[in-house]
Parts: C-alpha cells; structure tokens; sequence
C-alpha cells in the first residue's frame, strides 16, 4: 500500500543516518569482550525471537498476496535482509558505543536536529503501519466484543474495542521502563512458545500418522527442546533484570528523597 511504502522510505532514510554515525564511530572495538557470559546470551535470545517472530502475519499476508505460490521466495528474502540489518546495527552500534548502548541506538545518537529527526522517522513509520501489526490483535479481540451485544451496537463497540487496545498499547510503551528487558521477556515467554515449541509439536500430532520420517520428527522434538531450553533461560533472566533495576532505581530515589 501507498503508506506501508512511505513507512518503508522514513525508515530507510533513518537507517541510512544511523550506519553514517556508526560507521564514522568506531572506537571500543578492541577493548570489549569477546564474549558474554550466558546471561547476556539469555537476554539475546528473547530479543532475537521477538525480533524474528512474526508468525501471526504470515498467513494473512499470504492469503492476502495475488501470487501466493512466490510467498515462500519473499520470505526467505525478507529474513535474509532483516537478519543482515539486525546484525550489522548490533555490532555497529556495540563497536560505536560500547558498554555505554542502551536499549535502542536511537537513545545513543547526538542531539542535534539531524539525527533527532531518526527518533521523528520512525514514529512516523509506526504510526501510518499501526493498523498492519494491529491487524491479528484486532481480528481476535473484536469479535469476541462485538457478538455479545445488539446489531445497532457492534460498530461502536468496534470503534471502542479498537481504540481502547491502542490507547492500551501507547500507555505501556509510555510507562514501562527498560524497554529493552521487556522486549527480552515477551521473546522468551510468548515468541519463543509460538515460533518454537508449539509448531514442531504440532506438526508432529498432525502428520504422524501419515508416514512422518523419523528424522523429521527429532528435528521438530530438538526445536521445541531448543525453544523451551530458551523460554527458561531467558524468562529467568529477563525477569531477574527487571526487579533488579526496579529496586535499583527505587532505592536511588528514596535516598533522594531522604
């Protein structure tokens, strides 16, 4: 659509501003570690899975698509594109920024207008997609709404229903701090369960009886171990981070206060 097209430019243009600082930055190369301990790769789980997981759109695109057969070529192009940009922003932005990242490059890049104008950029790209991501949300929710009452009220209960989950969805994403471990915890909990765990599992209940080989089946149970191995590890984490910053920053602020 015109506006997905136009979010695709404001956010091209943003990324292409974001490589120009970090390319021109590279400083902490040589002084960070080579590797993390396993709870930073934890916490990298439950981002990588909330980053990757888009299960819920997959089919609607497909279904929505005039040539659904070239679906599959699509896919694996678009997987192969975000997986270089995610990629390349993270070891740039490591390399450029060093222990000093926080949960979005955006929040590390100068004040001045020019790369203010990233931040403005990508709102605005959210802004005219929201009714996109929002779809799967809305196809779920709404209707369960709009059958419980009268034919003259299911349009405005449509309208409440839709704008109450939005008014929802910008007050969590004004008020809850350290984005970044959340992000990590929804990835460990809900993504890694819808992506990892419940399909191969279902895949194995469903065409077993149909002459599945078996190597297919310990590829789906290694999956699913795999997903869960990761919804403990990085729900613990996650978790364990949250209530440590919680009650970090509390106690800053009563020690102000006192």
């Amino acid at each position: 659509t015109p506006l997905s097209m136009l979010a695709n430019l404001a956010m091209l243009v943003s990324l292409i501003l974001i490589f120009i600082h970090l390319l021109g930055h590279i400083s902490h190369s040589s002084d960070l570690p080579k590797v993390g301990d396993w709870k930073s790769f934890a916490m990298f789980f439950g981002s990588a899975i909330f980053a990757f997981e888009g299960i819920g759109v997959v089919l609607p695109l497909e279904n929505k698509m005039q040539k659904p057969h070239q679906f599959p070529a699509i896919l694996y192009s678009a997987i192969a594109i975000v997986t270089i940009l995610y990629v390349s922003t993270g070891v740039l932005g490591y390399t450029c920024f060093g222990e000093e990242i926080k949960g979005s490059v955006t929040l590390n890049l100068p004040p001045c207008w020019l790369y203010q104008s990233v931040k403005i950029l990508y709102s605005f790209g959210i802004f005219i997609t929201y009714a996109v991501q929002f779809f799967v949300a809305a196809e779920i929710l709404v209707p369960l709404a709009v059958i419980r009452v009268p034919e003259r009220w299911k349009l405005y209960v449509n309208l409440a229903v839709r704008a109450a989950l939005v008014i929802l969805t910008c007050l969590l994403a004004i008020l809850i701090p350290h984005l970044e471990i959340v992000i990590s915890l929804v990835g460990s909990v809900s993504s890694s369960t819808l992506a990892l765990i419940i399909p191969p599992l279902l895949e194995i209940v469903t065409f077993q009886s149909e002459g599945m080989s078996r190597w297919i089946i310990v590829k789906n149970i290694l999956i699913s171990m795999v997903g869960f191995l990761g919804f403990l590890m990085g729900t613990f984490v996650s978790v364990e981070q949250l209530l440590f910053k919680t009650i970090t920053v509390t106690n800053v602020t009563d020690f102000l206060q006192s």
